[in-house]
């Protein structure tokens, strides 16, 4: 029965996340299009044929077979169609602008609408908390047999209290000569994953390969280009002091005072990064009850899930690696905000989460990060995991794909609404239209690009749930 509503509400999610950003998308184009007094024949979500219609004065409002998309038909739009009274090209261009512009811009108000939701009702972290919480434990998981509870508050990881960010780098140090910097959190040496300074120092006590770097993510960084940083491993004689075997607590204060370097406290961060680092193998994690402080140990089962990896030119990309997982969903401690303060901070995070998209490409395409699309079948695997963590997590999830919409629609590819606003400005300019034999070959082959894209994202996503078992 678990797994029926696990099933159920996995469909779910996906219906509501695909069927949210696709709607209010094609509603920012109706409504526009009403608001401009253009006749508007057809509103529709998908393709193919229609499930249930309704005819509601001149529109006609359906609800095709084909999910994957949506439409709204107006008057005259069409490549050669005659112009009509009320139709799109009969109206000023900056209407038409507008109109096309609408589906992006309702993109936008859904993301921020989204992130209202989950600020209001489920909380946004407090500041300058360092409470590591379990907010839930999965039913019959690694964790629930090993008695880990909600609500717990890790403390040490294994038997660490710290992270591998760099807080403070003493002046002439050895950290400060590797290039160290405060907001420096270290995260692969050479092609190691690490999470603790202990961790930091195992793989270096193993000897690093000629041409090998520390890499670190820069928390202050201004732009994805500086957000990953190369570092210079340390001279090989400043590990000469190092003791065999050293582990724990001790491998933390010696890896401070080797590197003259003050490492922050435990976070979330280096929680999951620990556990995920670990597949197969004994772990202990110490949390805050009640009743006080409890050791448990247990051994996170292997699974699979994409990985940040550099490789040593500094490309940052994400393949599939063995992973551990016990079964806990990590969250800082919350609070609940106003009606207003939640708006004002969903405002922000729907603008970071369309410039991260932006930054995102720019950065795929000047080949700092790797491309990775990822196509429908990929969105809804990514909505059916995202499930299991609880529908804030789902909403969250809504909002960063509408955000994701909102910059790829923009794109000046038919059949994209970017198309649409260059053939406007391109008519603007030379005081006509295009001519409909030109457009319809364009618009021909870009469409014909993008089915063979999705045919071959859907069939990459396929073969990564088939082999992998997840997109």
């Amino acid at each position: 029965m678990n797994q029926i509503l696990s099933f159920a509400n996995s469909g779910l999610a996906i219906i509501v996340v695909l069927g949210l950003c696709l709607f209010c998308h094609e509603l920012g184009h109706f409504l526009a299009a009403k608001a401009c007094r253009m006749a508007v024949y057809e509103f529709a979500m998908g393709f193919g044929p229609a499930l249930w219609r309704r005819q509601r004065g001149e529109t006609l409002y359906a609800l095709r077979a084909v999910p994957f998309g949506g439409y709204v038909r107006i008057a005259g739009m069409e490549p050669g169609e005659a112009p009509v009274e009320r139709g799109f090209h009969t109206r000023p261009r900056w209407q038409g602008a507008i109109v096309v512009c609408a589906g992006t811009f309702m993109n936008v108000v859904l993301a921020m609408m989204l992130y209202w939701v989950v600020n209001v009702v489920s909380g946004v972290p407090v500041p300058d908390s360092k409470d590591i919480l379990i907010r839930s434990v999965f039913d019959g998981g690694i964790a629930q047999t090993a008695g880990i509870k909600a609500d717990d508050k890790i403390l040490r990881i294994g038997d660490s209290r710290y992270s591998s960010a760099v807080k403070q780098v003493a002046p002439n140090s050895v950290g400060a000569q590797m290039g160290l910097k405060p907001g420096h959190r270290v995260f692969q040496v050479d092609e190691a994953p690490v999470a603790t300074p202990a961790d930091v120092v195992r793989v270096l006590s193993q000897g690093l390969p000629e041409g090998a770097k520390i890499w670190a993510l820069d928390e202050n960084a201004t732009s994805m280009e500086g957000a990953v940083v190369g570092i210079k491993p340390p001279p090989a004689d400043s590990l000469a002091s190092l003791p065999p075997h050293l582990t724990g607590p001790a491998a933390d204060q010696w890896a401070a005072r080797a590197l003259g370097v003050t490492f922050g406290p435990l976070d979330q961060f280096t929680v999951h990064r620990f556990i995920s680092n670990s597949p197969g193998k004994k772990v202990a994690l110490t949390v805050a009850r009640d009743t006080g402080p409890l050791r448990v140990e247990l051994t996170p089962k292997t699974d699979t899930d994409r990985v940040e990896y550099v490789d040593r030119n500094g490309k940052l990309s994400a393949p599939h690696r063995s992973v551990g997982r016990i079964g806990i969903v990590l969250g800082p401690e919350l609070r609940r905000p106003g009606v207003i303060e939640g708006f004002k901070l969903a405002a922000i995070q729907s603008y970071e989460a369309v410039a991260t998209v932006v930054i995102s490409l720019q950065a795929m395409a000047t080949k700092k990060i790797a491309a990775e699309p990822t196509g429908p079948i990929g969105i809804m695997a990514m909505t059916a995991e995202t499930a299991k963590l609880g529908w804030a997590s789902v909403l969250g999830l809504c909002g960063l794909i509408s955000a994701n919409l909102a910059v790829i629609n923009m794109f000046p590819i038919p059949p994209f609404d970017g198309f649409h606003v260059l053939l406007l400005g391109i008519e603007g300019v030379i005081r006509r239209r295009v001519d409909h034999r030109l457009e319809m070959v364009v618009r021909v082959a870009g469409f014909i690009l993008i089915i063979n894209l999705f045919i071959f994202l859907a069939f990459r996503d396929i073969l990564n749930l088939v082999r992998y078992g997840t997109y």
